[in-house]
């Protein structure tokens, strides 16, 4: 199964301040979101986000289920799509 990498949405942070008149400074999310695109747009918009990169998260989930890393596989990428697992 693959983790499909999400975008931040950044409405809710207009809304937000919006509704409340006050700038967000600090934006939470769990790991799908962790992704360097949505890392470096926080940081264009000068907001803190402490959530967790989702490689690593991806990472620790597979030792956890005893899964083998992409890594492992290093001949795969030499065969043609269609015999790949």
């Amino acid at each position: 199964m693959e983790t499909i990498p999400e975008r931040l949405d950044w409405g809710w942070v207009l809304g937000y301040d919006l509704n409340t008149h006050r700038s967000a400074t600090t934006v939470v999310a769990d790991s799908k979101y962790g992704t360097v695109e949505n890392f470096f747009a926080c940081h264009d918009r000068g907001l803190h986000a402490p959530m967790p990169d989702l490689g690593e998260a991806a990472a620790k989930r597979s030792v956890k289920r005893r899964i083998f890393p992409e890594a492992a596989f290093p001949m795969e990428a030499l065969l043609p799509t269609r015999w790949r697992l």
